[in-house]
């Protein structure tokens, strides 16, 4: 068997050439440890609601540091981002949270830790739920004399579409 990393045969290059997984054959996966499954990346394991939550929360994500108010006037024209709002820091911390989870429930075929347990559904609709109410707190609560800016409508759109779907298909799992 050649190395894939530096074309060698003999066991003694090998051995100092890198670690072991990469010396064996193309194709050849290493056995996992008995009840551990093996992370693998396939975005079929995602429903519509998971993939249209998924890319809202990473709109949403982007938008919080987009100029979410602003003022227009004078001398002083300034934006400030959806960051200026302290509810936004648990929105980022959330988002990324639940953009983890996809990649985690992309990754294997069932979860290694507690929450394989929790229906899907449930979980991404609270996190969403949680993320809608959090922009909706930072889009109403804009400072005195400012006016709204794109980010805040993006944001708040995105969180919106975000919750949409899940709490739909937790709707519809619960009336069947």
């Amino acid at each position: 068997m050649r190395c894939a990393q530096c074309n060698e045969v003999n066991a003694w290059t090998l051995a100092r050439c890198g670690p072991p997984a990469s010396h064996r054959a193309p194709g050849v996966r290493e056995a996992s440890p008995a009840g551990v499954t093996a992370f693998a990346f396939d975005a079929r394991r995602w429903t519509f609601a998971d993939r249209v939550t998924g890319g809202a929360t990473l709109v949403l994500l982007v938008s919080v540091f987009l100029p979410w108010f602003g003022t227009n006037g004078g001398f002083f024209n300034v934006s400030v981002d959806g960051m200026w709002h302290g509810y936004m820091v648990i929105d980022v911390i959330l988002a990324i949270a639940i953009v983890g989870y996809l990649v985690l429930r992309a990754g294997f075929a069932s979860l290694p830790f507690g929450l394989s347990g929790a229906p899907a559904g449930r979980l991404l609709a609270g996190a969403a739920g949680l993320n809608l109410l959090l922009a909706a707190v930072s889009f109403a609560t804009k400072p005195v004399g400012t006016s709204w800016q794109y980010g805040a409508y993006v944001g708040l759109a995105a969180a919106i579409v975000a919750v949409a779907l899940p709490v739909r298909s937790v709707m519809a799992a619960r009336d069947t």
